[in-house]
């Protein structure tokens, strides 16, 4: 039967000080439900049926031991009613927040008060999955986030994008897709072979969106849980966990399939960058992809952090990449690849300040700019 959440969800609610009003509703979760999907939601009543739908038919029995936190955040359109509607038709285990930032509030408080909600619902609580209102996770996604943090710390699922919708993007995307795919990779690659920590399987996806991600509980703690960002929270936490040695791993068999809506919620999230690439041709790539002499010059945070950039930090414009200078930055990288291969892994770090070296030295076709702003924080690389 549904009733007001637990009093302990309420002060919860009324003692956030980023929340000006909020309410709880939902079920009394049972001790052996000891996992929770967060889902943060922002005007999603025509999306979040199929979401809660998708988590419905999941197999295995890793659905008896999940339960449902709906974060339903400054919405005007009446999500959080159909988001009740949707888990009580569907007889899925939930709480629902119906929360009023101060301001806009954001993403990363979002999901941060999701979390904080379902560790009060449920002391025993040992896993934390998360995914988006837009999206809908593969059947087999519940049980394969549990075999793997059976294993490891946390898991990054695999986002695919709705194919009803890339159908209608303009053909230049491919070309451009495939080019950043491309030089993607190879600049995982590079990551995985100067890995300062916990060894991670290679080759992988390298994503780490909130569409689908996964941790044990205490890994979340330990990092300090979801920050309070516009977006790119979900990079940010994984960043802390991998900068922390904690294992997390980016697993190919746990899958999302996601919207590429144009009209997004989040300021500067995936909506706002589709909609710079299907009308820019030559529109920046992902601004973790960087020119082969940033990534050289950042190889020591690469080498604990991976490609994730600390979101507290601005993305200088130089260190920006467009699609068309991506095959001179694939072709280099591929050679500097070749070359780690070779090399004791010991050693790698110290190769990869000598080639950085060489091309301070060589004047390349650089522009001046790298040599005045790029290596300011890196005074180990600095050109004397």
């Amino acid at each position: 039967m549904k009733r007001h959440a637990p009093t302990s969800l309420e002060r919860l609610l009324e003692y956030q000080t980023p929340i000006e009003r909020g309410t709880a509703t939902g079920h009394s979760i049972p001790a052996e439900r000891t996992t929770a999907v967060v889902i943060p939601a922002r005007n999603e009543a025509a999306t979040i049926g199929a979401c809660l739908d998708a988590l419905s038919r999941q197999c295995g029995e890793a659905r008896a031991l999940t339960f449902v936190v709906l974060v339903a955040n400054n919405c005007t359109d009446g999500t959080a009613e159909a988001a009740s509607a949707a888990a009580r038709d569907k007889g899925l285990a939930s709480i629902v927040l119906d929360i009023e930032f101060r301001g806009d509030g954001n993403v990363g408080l979002a999901r941060k008060i999701g979390v904080a909600a379902a560790l009060s619902a449920q002391p025993f609580l040992n896993r934390i999955l998360t995914t988006d209102a837009d999206c809908r996770v593969n059947a087999d996604w519940l049980e394969a986030s549990f075999r793997h943090l059976a294993e490891v710390d946390a898991v990054c699922g695999k986002i695919i994008p709705n194919p009803d919708e890339t159908s209608e993007f303009p053909t230049f995307m491919k070309a451009s897709g495939a080019l950043e795919y491309t030089y993607s990779q190879a600049s995982l690659e590079f990551a995985h072979l100067i890995n300062l920590g916990p060894p991670i399987p290679w080759p992988h996806h390298g994503q780490a969106g909130g569409a689908s991600l996964g941790f044990r509980r205490e890994a979340y703690e330990i990092c300090g849980g979801f920050r309070s960002t516009v977006c790119g929270e979900d990079r940010d936490i994984v960043r802390r966990m991998k900068m922390s040695g904690q294992t997390v791993i980016h697993a190919d068999d746990v899958r999302v399939m996601a919207s590429c809506r144009l009209i997004g919620r989040a300021p500067g999230g995936m909506a706002d960058r589709l909609v710079e690439r299907t009308t820019d041709p030559q529109a920046y790539t992902d601004e973790c992809l960087v020119p082969v002499p940033a990534l050289l010059a950042k190889a020591p945070e690469v080498a604990r952090a991976g490609l994730f950039r600390d979101p507290e930090k601005p993305v200088p414009a130089q260190t920006r990449l467009r699609p068309a200078e991506l095959p001179a930055q694939i072709e280099h990288l591929s050679e500097i690849n070749t070359i780690l291969r070779e090399t004791r892994p010991e050693q790698r770090l110290d190769v990869v300040k000598t080639l950085l070296d060489r091309h301070l030295q060589a004047d390349t076709d650089l522009p001046d700019a790298f040599n005045r702003t790029l290596y300011r924080d890196h005074p180990g690389f600095m050109r004397t």
